[in-house]
């Protein structure tokens, strides 16, 4: 999440991201980049404060000290690092025409997207494989899976809701289908790449596809509606149907984060408006709902499907977030804009309102905001 410029003038954070098993939290900041290990009462384990101008993007490997980042004053330019050894100098250091919109690791790939173009490494050998040219992706939505077919997902156009899935360990594309009737907004895989959320610029209904070995998704290569059809009557939770959706409001929203949890038995929203939604992925088969859907039209019978969240968690609104889980499921992890980290219990049996139990800010010391300004005007 790269946050707006007035926010990171305020907190000195420039940039958020959970790492892959959403057990660290990783800040760019105006210096470098804090990381912070959520499973040790956020123990900081890494801090770099030695960049320039600090960073724009910054995302970790796992909970490994390799980082790749984008520095704010080099938008250009990824720097592969060692967070233990920084002053070593980057591993790697890669160039580009445009601006570095993204970027993504996992155990054999690092993934730069640009707004035409997405840039795959094999990260073992730390040298380029493959570019898939896009069409215009001028808000960099991608996603990579952390498994080792290293699937990558991103939008076919700016234009609707299609999404293409393309196969990084065997460099292919393997399907494009549509998602939504509208423009992408986000799209986002569970832990073992068995499953793809996705959002739209609307943000009511989050689908969800799966895009696992055996899935239709996989089965069937070239153009596929199979996944508009499924999406007027998936409902159910997760069953023998590639696509499922969640009602997350009834009024449109810009949905800024979504996340599996570890186990990929919930599902979780965030937007603007400030509620963090949490969804059970199960099957939960109402009974009276496909009655009832049974004797009206398609389009009016999805209506009655998409499940609702069972459990929100409320933050501060018109602040856009990232969101992750605990090990447990039990602990929704919500990091705001505006510098805080809140963490909120769900009780996974009754569901309904998540407690905040703790709110932890992060935000940089004054003296070293007053200090990195004062470096940007010398």
């Amino acid at each position: 999440m790269e946050l707006e410029e007035e926010s990171a003038r305020a907190t000195g954070i420039s940039f958020a991201s959970f790492n892959q098993n959403q057990s660290c939290l990783c800040l760019g900041t105006v210096v470098g980049c804090n990381v912070y290990n959520l499973n040790q009462k956020l123990t900081k384990c890494a801090s770099i404060d030695s960049i320039a101008g600090g960073l724009r993007v910054a995302k970790m490997l796992f909970s490994t000290s390799l980082m790749a980042v984008v520095p704010a004053d080099k938008p250009r330019q990824v720097q592969l690092l060692d967070a233990q050894r920084v002053n070593s100098g980057p591993i790697l250091l890669l160039h580009y025409v445009t601006p570095v919109l993204t970027l993504f690791l996992n155990m054999s790939r690092l993934v730069v997207v640009l707004e035409n173009k997405i840039h795959l490494y094999d990260i073992k050998k730390m040298e380029s494989i493959f570019t898939i040219d896009t069409n215009p992706n001028p808000h960099g939505i991608c996603a990579l899976s952390s498994t080792d077919d290293s699937l990558i997902a991103y939008p076919n156009s700016d234009e609707d809701g299609t999404v293409v899935l393309f196969d990084g360990k065997q460099l292919e594309v393997i399907n494009m289908f549509p998602a939504h009737a509208t423009r992408l907004r986000l799209l986002r895989f569970n832990n073992d790449g068995t499953l793809l959320a996705s959002a739209s610029e609307k943000g009511t209904v989050i689908h969800i596809n799966e895009v696992g070995p055996g899935s239709k998704i996989r089965r069937r290569v070239g153009y596929t509606n199979t996944v508009a059809s499924s999406a007027t009557t998936a409902g159910d939770g997760l069953s023998e149907r590639d696509t499922y959706a969640f009602r997350r409001g009834s009024f449109p929203a810009h949905i800024t984060d979504v996340a599996f949890s570890p186990d990929s038995s919930l599902m979780c929203c965030a937007s603007l408006s400030g509620t963090v939604h949490v969804f059970k992925l199960q099957r939960a088969h109402n009974a009276q709902s496909s009655l009832v859907s049974s004797y009206l039209p398609t389009m009016l019978a999805g209506m009655w499907e998409p499940q609702r969240s069972f459990a929100v968690a409320h933050g501060p609104s018109e602040n856009t977030c990232i969101i992750g889980m605990s090990e447990n499921n039990r602990e929704l992890r919500v990091f705001a804009q505006d510098g805080k980290l809140r963490t909120y219990k769900i009780n996974l049996e009754e569901g309904g309102e998540g407690e905040m139990v703790q709110e932890t800010d992060l935000c940089l010391e004054p003296e070293v905001l007053e200090n990195s300004v004062r470096a940007r005007l010398l």
